[in-house]
């Protein structure tokens, strides 16, 4: 296959991928590219900036101004999705009559003007959104947001029947049948890996990595939970937590710990982080969507211990040591060893599952 065209509408800029959701894209993107497609990108800034066109994962890019005052939460659309409805990506986009690739219900605010001559539109679905939503009001501690968590919630779950006609993606066997049940055509088209060699893959440093973005309620409560436990029982090895814009309170109860924390490293610093770690630590406790840190863990083969609520819907429970918060971690991670047949065993099995052909095959049979 060559040079089939494809526009794909991401929610945010998606060069230098140094977050979860923004990684997901780029690494479908790039499976695309290698099969060949011809992509067009557009993408919305609101503070990454108009990053240099990225060529293993666009031919094209556009930028737009995704707005975000008080304005667009006015009104019965949800945030996410409004602040996205840009005139001028609605005018590029009805320049041809390509198959168009809506990344997560943000991107979807065009979808009735865009569903005529018998386009195909697909819908990334990154998780249920509303439930996302719902998820962050019941963690969160400010009330401002909490009503914005539920509000965006409610909207977001009555938008999302509207998106249904369409063919969506799904990241997950949990919002696969969540979707099917509803009577959407869903298809579920797992994040690919690439497994890239790296002479950094078979080094190991002493120390455990818990990584993410540290600005977010669920991971600040598993970080807060994991101070808790530690204080209770020491480990034998290091703890690291890394990730971008930790909050002052944060860093401050880091302070009076051993665990080193780690600010806003660049995307080639967290890829050593990661690459390097003995054992990764994969907690949270929202049942939402395929978290892309486990995948980056899994991806080193390294242990990985993991709350069952970062599992639910993966079915990857075989590759990962579950955690019970009540347990003593440090009793767990004193019984790791690192075992170099086991790493490969285990990368070799993910890379059936996470092959980039797998996801470029749904695609195909869509477009």
């Amino acid at each position: 296959m060559t040079n089939k065209r494809i526009h794909i509408v991401s929610f945010d800029v998606p060069f230098e991928p140094n977050y979860g959701g923004i990684l997901d894209v780029y690494l479908r993107a790039k499976a695309l590219k290698l099969a060949g497609f011809y992509i067009v990108m557009h993408c919305f800034d609101y503070g990454r900036g108009k990053l240099k066109l990225d060529p293993d994962i666009a031919d094209e890019v556009f930028y737009y101004k995704r707005k975000t005052s008080i304005f667009s939460f006015i009104g019965t659309a949800p945030y996410i999705v409004r602040g996205r409805k840009n005139k001028q990506l609605l005018a590029n986009l009805r320049k041809d009559n390509d198959p168009i690739l809506l990344e997560g219900q943000h991107s979807t605010g065009f979808i009735d003007q865009l569903n005529r001559n018998n386009r195909i539109i697909l819908i990334r679905k990154h998780n249920v959104e509303w439930q996302y939503y719902s998820e962050l009001a019941n963690r969160e501690r400010s009330l401002m947001k909490l009503v914005f968590y539920r509000t965006e919630s409610r909207r977001l779950r009555h938008q999302e029947a509207r998106l249904y006609k369409f063919p969506l993606l799904c990241i997950s066997q949990t919002d696969l049948n969540y979707y099917r049940s509803k009577g959407a055509k869903a298809y579920l088209a797992t994040t690919p890996l690439f497994f890239e060699e790296s002479q950094l893959e078979n080094q190991t440093d002493n120390y455990a990595l818990f990584h993410g973005n540290l600005s977010v309620a669920e991971n600040i409560e598993a970080i807060e939970i994991l101070v808790d436990n530690l204080l209770k029982s020491k480990t034998n090895l290091s703890i690291k937590v890394a990730g971008k814009n930790p909050s002052p309170e944060l860093i401050e109860l880091l302070k009076n710990t051993e665990i080193e924390c780690v600010a806003d490293p660049s995307m080639e610093e967290m890829k050593r982080l990661i690459q390097r770690a003995k054992v990764h630590l994969c907690l949270g406790f929202q049942q939402t969507g395929l978290k892309l840190k486990l995948l980056q863990s899994l991806e080193t083969g390294k242990p990985c211990v993991v709350t069952k609520e970062m599992l639910f819907g993966t079915e990857l429970e075989r590759f990962c040591i579950v955690w019970n918060p009540e347990q003593k971690i440090s009793g767990i991670l004193s019984e790791i060893h690192i075992n170099q047949e086991e790493i490969e065993q285990r990368r070799t099995e993910l890379k059936k599952i996470f092959a980039p052909e797998n996801y470029v095959k749904v695609i195909e049979k869509l477009y």
